[in-house]
């Protein structure tokens, strides 16, 4: 294998990291390269390999199964990538290759996301289930975002004063997970409307790096100083303020999770943002359905007295 490739996978909880060099036996045998004493592998699990510089992982006849992003091996070897999660029953690894992983280190903490007014990432039809979306996308339950959180030390999201202070136009700040730390700002332009399209696939205007992440996940809008946050059928939903939403119109300190990963709206104090308020539609429809019950209910008085006259 050439110098210039090498692959490695580290457990999601931190506990095991190895280096693939030629085949490596992972599994409970004191005899495998990787030793993994943890009761829920056989004692020999799986095995990775490299092929052509790519890497490979098949499973060995395992109890409890070996997977990639969510898909159980049968017989055949299974090419795995960059940011693929394997799993071994329940423990997770993630694969890294050593040209890859320096540029996700080295990424910088602000960064301007550009949009047009009609994005060259499309969307998928309104509301239409896309198979393709969502591909290798890892599946969580409703805890597995706090306990990834827990496990990683980031229970309760982490601001640094200098990334809020530094804000003059409207921004996302990374508070939990692939993109803590780093301030997206959203270049707007006011005359028409700009759409980002956000994922983990790499033609998204904000590409997040989490497997959690759908290809295609969401979408943010910005229209006539309105912004609104809308789900795209992704695989692990998306939330607003701890609630599950399709669509959300973003106020300004709204927090938002795609995946495992989470974001702080800020908006600056100079920009002329009025959000539209849900809370008022909701209102006026309360007046006309009273309306409407009154004028039903004096009909009915007058003809009860009618019958009786």
């Amino acid at each position: 294998m050439s110098e210039e490739v090498q692959f490695s996978i580290q457990s999601i909880n931190g506990r095991y990291n190895f280096v693939i060099s030629g085949d490596m036996t992972c599994g409970r045998d004191a005899n495998c390269e990787a030793i993994i004493p943890d009761t829920s592998l056989s004692r020999r699990h799986a095995r990775f390999f490299v092929k052509d510089k790519a890497l490979f992982v098949e499973d060995l006849g395992s109890t409890n199964g070996t997977f990639v992003n969510g898909e159980q091996l049968k017989t055949e070897p299974r090419l795995v990538r960059y940011n693929d999660i394997v799993r071994f029953d329940i423990l997770e690894f993630k694969v890294f290759v050593e040209l890859a992983a320096p540029e996700v280190a080295k990424a910088p903490r602000h960064v301007v996301a550009s949009a047009v007014e009609k994005s060259e990432a499309q969307a998928p039809r309104s509301w239409a289930v896309n198979d393709g979306l969502g591909q290798g996308t890892v599946v969580m339950d409703l805890g597995a975002n706090k306990r990834a959180a827990q496990e990683q030390g980031q229970d309760e999201p982490v601001l640094e004063a200098s990334l809020l202070q530094s804000l003059d136009q409207p921004s996302l700040v990374g508070i939990r997970g692939a993109d803590r730390g780093k301030t997206i700002t959203l270049a707007i332009n006011d005359t028409a409307m700009t759409v980002w399209q956000i994922g983990r696939n790499a033609e998204m205007d904000i590409v997040i790096d989490d497997p959690s992440v759908s290809e295609h996940q969401a979408q943010i809008v910005f229209e006539q100083g309105t912004w609104k946050l809308v789900d795209v059928i992704s695989t692990n939903a998306t939330y607003a303020n701890g609630e599950k939403i399709l669509t959300h119109y973003l106020s300004n300190g709204d927090t938002f999770s795609l995946g495992a990963t989470e974001y702080l709206f800020r908006i600056s104090s100079k920009t002329n943002f009025r959000p539209r308020k849900k809370a008022a539609r909701v209102k006026s429809k309360r007046k006309i359905w009273i309306g409407v019950a009154a004028s039903l209910l004096g009909s009915l008085i007058a003809i009860y007295f009618s019958l009786l006259s």
